[in-house]
């Protein structure tokens, strides 16, 4: 079999998705469009671990809705939520902080619901016991 198939000039990139999440952020009367793109499994695995917590017996538990927000920071590529002035605006310093201050609960929920699609994440409660069980 040719291996050049798997090379990595040779691999399609999943789509970018674009999705209105507010209505309340426009230009000339039309709302905008965020963009979001899927990351890669090396990626999703750095956001695992820094969604994973020490319990009080010493023992790591991963905490979804944790992995949740990074997941969601991290795919949205538009509008750029690293920006040191858009956050400077809202008066916070991350961008999993950037964006539960600046959505509303239903965009929020939008938001991660994309994140989750695109990255094809179809259940965090089932991640959670996959990642506990490793």
């Amino acid at each position: 079999m040719n291996l050049d198939i798997f090379m990595a000039d040779n691999v399609e990139r999943l789509p970018d998705k674009e999705v209105v999440i507010s209505e309340r952020f426009k230009v000339d009367d039309e709302p905008v469009k965020w963009k979001f793109r899927p990351i890669s499994a090396e990626q999703s695995d750095q956001l695992m671990e820094k969604a994973m917590r020490f319990d009080n017996n010493g023992n790591f538990d991963f905490d979804p809705i944790v992995f949740a927000k990074l997941l969601t920071a991290e795919s949205i590529v538009y509008p750029d939520l690293k920006n040191a002035s858009l956050q400077d605006s809202y008066g916070v310093t991350s961008p999993e902080e950037l964006l539960t201050v600046m959505l509303y609960s239903g965009e929020y929920a939008k938001a991660s619901k994309t994140a989750q699609e695109i990255n094809q994440v179809n259940d965090l409660d089932t991640l959670a016991g996959e990642v506990k069980n490793e």
